[in-house]
């Protein structure tokens, strides 16, 4: 009985413990916000992804699995140079917008593609507000604007950041990486 209560409170525990990040970007563990800074930019700069999708803290001798309401990562500022926008992300990197990887998700929600491709990042207002100053809407699409080419936007991700097909955010179809 004891062994059985013991393991009841174990699994509780794993489940009001669990981190996770929210749909606005907010870091908890179970009902707790995390708000020292630090901390957050450590978890950012940590985040892996396993080959079904699941996401957690790399670094400890097993995985950290945390549980990511939207997405991974967030745009935190856009700067619009010569060679293209430079993205900072969350983990205060900072790197090439792949002009190529931009679609529209929930509540006209723009996302792109950062990490090489590898995860899917949201821009946050300030920055959504800076990018769409380039953007063009012909008929029911749009278009980034960047030195006289479009760069069409698409309505749902690439399938390679939505394994399983899970919540598709539209009917569009997105070119495969190479």
């Amino acid at each position: 009985y004891t062994r059985l209560l013991m393991e009841s409170k174990s699994r509780r525990n794993a489940f009001e413990d669990t981190i996770r990040l929210d749909s606005e970007g907010n870091w908890y563990q179970g009902d707790f916000p995390l708000i020292h800074e630090r901390t957050c930019q450590l978890f950012y700069k940590h985040i892996a992804r396993n080959a079904e999708g699941k996401y957690y803290l790399q670094g400890e001798e097993r995985p950290v699995y945390i549980k990511v309401e939207d997405t991974p990562y967030w745009i935190t500022k856009v700067e619009r140079t010569i060679a293209g926008y430079l993205i900072t992300l969350t983990d205060e990197s900072i790197e090439l917008l792949d002009l190529n990887f931009l679609w529209i998700g929930k509540k006209n929600a723009l996302y792109c593609g950062v990490k090489r491709g590898k995860f899917p990042a949201k821009f946050m207002r300030v920055p959504y507000y800076e990018i769409t100053k380039d953007l063009q809407q012909r008929g029911k699409k749009y278009f980034l604007i960047f030195r006289g080419k479009s760069h069409p936007i698409q309505t749902s991700p690439p399938k390679y950041l939505n394994p399983g097909g899970s919540k598709s955010r539209g009917k569009a179809k997105s070119k495969k990486r190479i």
